[in-house]
């Protein structure tokens, strides 16, 4: 697997999040959705997982920016755990500066209405 593919991976996992919170929103309902985050994180920690040593080290190799990734947040305990905290903490940057999941977490911000929701859907499914 690419590091390309494991980014549209974590952004469609996220998006499928998102959607089932917005499918649970019901006329005259308005809920704000602040487990963005959470969702990104679960997504980064899934596909990591489930990459091999060479495939996490592609990651890190192909969006770089591994001198951004908080040092506190890799474990040195040895080396595969260096090279997947590291691939996960690039790889969350990458979902983050991603425009789509930037105005995906922007819409987001603010309370969502069902007709909201149901724009929002349609934007995610396409």
């Amino acid at each position: 697997m690419t590091a390309r593919e494991s980014l549209e991976n974590v952004k469609d996992a996220v998006k499928e999040s998102v959607a089932y919170q917005l499918k649970q929103i019901k006329e005259n309902d308005a809920v704000r959705i602040d487990d963005l985050p959470d969702f990104v994180f679960e997504a980064v920690d899934t596909e990591i997982a489930g990459l091999s040593r060479a495939e996490q080290m592609e990651i890190v190799d192909h969006f770089g920016g591994e001198e951004n990734v908080d040092k506190g947040l890799i474990d040195n305990s040895s080396l595969d755990k260096a090279i997947a905290t590291t691939a996960f903490g690039v790889l969350e940057q990458e979902v983050y500066s991603d425009s789509e999941m930037s105005e995906l977490s922007d819409k987001l911000q603010y309370t969502v209405d069902y007709e909201e929701a149901q724009e929002m859907l349609k934007e995610i499914e396409e």
